[in-house]
């Protein structure tokens, strides 16, 4: 798990409103593919305050651990 803070511009104007995020991750900027691999993650978080542009929020995109040890024992 790691805090993420970002930036945010809605209509051209640093946004000032409660948003709902989703992040995901890829491995490369363009025509990459989402990880991690063979489970990508979408991380969704409601209602997300962002105040002059900037929001933080708290993530952890990797597979769930049973999800691991499942992929262990194939």
């Amino acid at each position: 798990m790691f805090t993420y803070q970002g930036r945010l511009q809605d209509g051209g104007t640093p946004a000032n409103a409660s948003y709902d995020l989703q992040f995901t991750a890829w491995d490369a900027l363009t025509g990459g593919t989402q990880q991690p691999q063979p489970s990508p993650v979408t991380v969704t978080r409601l209602s997300v305050l962002v105040t002059g542009g900037i929001f933080t929020v708290p993530l952890d995109l990797a597979r769930p651990r049973f999800q691991v040890l499942t992929d262990f024992w194939r």
